[in-house]
């Protein structure tokens, strides 16, 4: 089964939600709502595509309170793919999480399959939810970027994140990608919840790979067409302070206990939550 989707034992128990976080790897690992005095819910999946995202943010919807922030955590790479879900079991974690008509690909065969593994894990017990504890050492850093960024690079066909470029492929994807987030945005205008885009922290080994060239393109361009008076916009890459190596169990994912600091300074910087 997938650990990662343990946490969604709890929101059927929970309503008038203040803060929800929607995102890909970045945002299930960088927000924890641990002992904060505040209803809030993490719906972030790893290798979560903007279409899941709105998706999720559709189906639990009965959940928010009116006004409720909702934080969109976008990495630099996020318009590149409209389909980040190229994994065994891509779509196979979500049968429990929506309805059969919100699923791609499900197979009658399969989501039977599934539900039974799935309840017969509930009867067995649940799990923990994945967390990531240690920090990685220096050189052990560098190794995992060298790494994630040639995977990212071969993935999702990206030219290089030195360059401006934009594949065909890449240009491809950012039709659907900017078709999913115009939908997020106008749903949570319609439904007046109150939208946040989150670029999320990066230590400094990672960000120095990805030039300004590459960010402008690839991603600022895009989120200008969307932004106005009505978008609060938080740049982790530019507020620092997140930027140390031992911060990170992976390359762009915060340890636990920097994860509990940094979603108290988000909520402190939108009077969600007080020092």
């Amino acid at each position: 089964m997938y650990p990662e989707l343990y946490k969604f034992d709890q929101i059927e128990a929970m309503n008038n939600l203040e803060v929800a976080n929607f995102g890909t790897g970045m945002g299930y690992y960088d927000f924890c709502y641990d002992n904060l005095e505040v209803q809030a819910f993490n719906f972030a999946l790893t290798q979560q595509s903007l279409e899941f995202d709105y998706k999720l943010m559709e189906h639990y919807q009965n959940k928010f309170k009116k006004g409720c922030y909702i934080c969109l955590v976008l990495p630099f790479f996020i318009f590149c793919a409209h389909d980040l879900e190229d994994v065994r079991g891509r779509y196979e974690r979500y049968y429990s999480l929506l309805p059969q008509s919100q699923v791609r690909d499900r197979c009658l065969t399969t989501y039977e399959d599934y539900m039974y593994r799935y309840k017969q894990q509930s009867i067995i017990g649940r799990q923990e939810e994945l967390v990531l504890e240690r920090c990685l050492g220096e050189a052990e850093m560098r190794e995992q970027i060298k790494a994630a960024l040639e995977n990212w690079i071969k993935s999702l066909k990206i030219v290089s994140f030195q360059s401006g470029a934009l594949s065909e492929h890449v240009q491809s994807e950012m039709i659907q990608t900017k078709f999913w987030f115009g939908k997020i945005l106008d749903f949570c205008k319609k439904k007046e919840y109150r939208p946040v885009i989150v670029v999320p922290p990066l230590c400094q080994d990672l960000l120095k790979e990805i030039s300004w060239k590459f960010r402008q393109t690839h991603f600022f361009n895009i989120l200008e067409e969307y932004l106005n008076n009505d978008i609060v916009v938080l740049d982790y890459t530019a507020i620092g302070g997140y930027c140390a190596h031992n911060l990170y169990g992976w390359p762009g994912f915060l340890i636990k206990s920097a994860a509990v600091d940094f979603t108290k300074d988000v909520l402190r910087r939108l009077n969600v939550i007080k020092d």
